[in-house]
Protein backbone atom coordinates (compact mmCIF):
# COMPACT_ATOMS: atom_id res chain seq x y z
CA UNK A 1 0.00 0.00 0.00
CA UNK A 2 1.29 3.22 -0.65
CA UNK A 3 -0.02 6.71 0.62
CA UNK A 4 0.24 8.60 -3.06
CA UNK A 5 0.45 12.28 -3.35
CA UNK A 6 -3.53 13.25 -3.26
CA UNK A 7 -6.31 12.07 -1.37
CA UNK A 8 -7.80 9.54 -4.30
CA UNK A 9 -4.56 7.88 -4.38
CA UNK A 10 -4.26 7.47 -0.95
CA UNK A 11 -4.30 3.95 -0.27
CA UNK A 12 -3.49 3.49 3.05
CA UNK A 13 -6.80 6.11 3.93
CA UNK A 14 -8.72 3.72 1.54
CA UNK A 15 -8.24 0.68 3.46
CA UNK A 16 -8.84 2.49 6.51
CA UNK A 17 -12.08 3.62 5.32
CA UNK A 18 -13.01 0.19 4.19
CA UNK A 19 -12.17 -0.84 7.85
CA UNK A 20 -14.19 1.88 9.36
CA UNK A 21 -17.25 1.28 6.93
CA UNK A 22 -17.34 -2.53 8.15
CA UNK A 23 -17.92 -1.58 11.80
CA UNK A 24 -20.47 1.28 10.51
CA UNK A 25 -22.36 -1.73 9.06
CA UNK A 26 -21.77 -3.78 12.61
CA UNK A 27 -20.21 -6.46 10.70
CA UNK A 28 -17.04 -8.72 11.27
CA UNK A 29 -15.61 -6.65 14.89
CA UNK A 30 -13.15 -9.38 15.49
CA UNK A 31 -11.62 -9.74 12.06
CA UNK A 32 -11.85 -5.82 11.81
CA UNK A 33 -9.73 -6.00 14.85
CA UNK A 34 -7.28 -8.31 13.61
CA UNK A 35 -6.79 -6.08 10.40
CA UNK A 36 -5.96 -3.00 11.71
CA UNK A 37 -3.59 -4.15 14.40
CA UNK A 38 -1.61 -5.59 11.25
CA UNK A 39 -2.07 -2.50 9.42
CA UNK A 40 -0.49 -0.73 12.41
CA UNK A 41 2.47 -2.68 13.20
CA UNK A 42 3.63 -2.92 9.07
CA UNK A 43 2.60 0.93 8.29
CA UNK A 44 2.65 3.34 11.56
CA UNK A 45 5.59 4.98 10.69
CA UNK A 46 3.79 6.00 7.65
CA UNK A 47 0.46 6.77 9.15
CA UNK A 48 1.86 9.50 11.49
CA UNK A 49 3.55 10.93 8.72
CA UNK A 50 -0.03 11.81 6.80
CA UNK A 51 -1.88 13.86 8.01
CA UNK A 52 -4.96 12.22 6.06
CA UNK A 53 -4.27 8.84 7.09
CA UNK A 54 -4.34 10.34 10.89
CA UNK A 55 -7.99 11.71 10.42
CA UNK A 56 -9.20 8.86 8.73
CA UNK A 57 -7.54 6.69 11.58
CA UNK A 58 -9.36 9.10 14.34
CA UNK A 59 -12.73 8.47 12.42
CA UNK A 60 -12.03 4.63 13.03
CA UNK A 61 -11.28 4.93 16.64
CA UNK A 62 -14.97 6.70 17.00
CA UNK A 63 -16.64 4.12 15.03
CA UNK A 64 -14.45 0.90 16.76
CA UNK A 65 -15.36 2.04 20.17
CA UNK A 66 -18.67 2.75 19.46
CA UNK A 67 -19.38 -0.78 18.68
CA UNK A 68 -16.70 -1.86 21.00
CA UNK A 69 -19.83 -0.64 23.75
CA UNK A 70 -22.41 -1.96 21.97
CA UNK A 71 -21.04 -5.07 21.90
CA UNK A 72 -20.11 -5.28 25.67
CA UNK A 73 -23.55 -4.50 26.65
CA UNK A 74 -25.05 -7.31 24.77
CA UNK A 75 -22.52 -9.68 25.68
CA UNK A 76 -23.03 -8.33 29.61
CA UNK A 77 -26.75 -9.02 28.93
CA UNK A 78 -26.37 -12.31 27.41
CA UNK A 79 -24.53 -12.96 30.94
CA UNK A 80 -27.51 -12.23 32.74
CA UNK A 81 -30.05 -13.91 30.80
CA UNK A 82 -27.70 -17.24 31.39
CA UNK A 83 -27.09 -16.57 35.18
CA UNK A 84 -30.56 -16.22 35.52
CA UNK A 85 -31.38 -19.57 33.62
CA UNK A 86 -29.01 -21.21 35.33
CA UNK A 87 -30.20 -20.02 38.97
CA UNK A 88 -32.79 -22.20 40.85
CA UNK A 89 -36.07 -21.21 40.63
CA UNK A 90 -38.84 -21.40 43.90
Amino acid sequence: MSPGDDEESNELAHFIRALTQRLIERRDYELTQAWMTVFLRLHFDIVMENEDVLAELRAWKVHQEKERDRLDNLVGYCGGVVGFLRSPRT
